[in-house]
């Protein structure tokens, strides 16, 4: 992963196809986006 950005789509739809399940990966992205607007503000 590049560090602390939000990934796009098309990363969430491999991980998805990789067997991430989707409530793991939204958790985790929305603890990345946290930190980016933490890190905004």
């Amino acid at each position: 992963m590049s560090g602390a950005k939000i990934p796009p789509l098309s990363t969430a739809l491999k991980g998805e196809a990789a067997g991430v399940p989707v409530e793991e990966f939204m958790d985790l992205t929305w603890t990345m986006a946290n930190k980016y607007y933490m890190g905004l503000t």
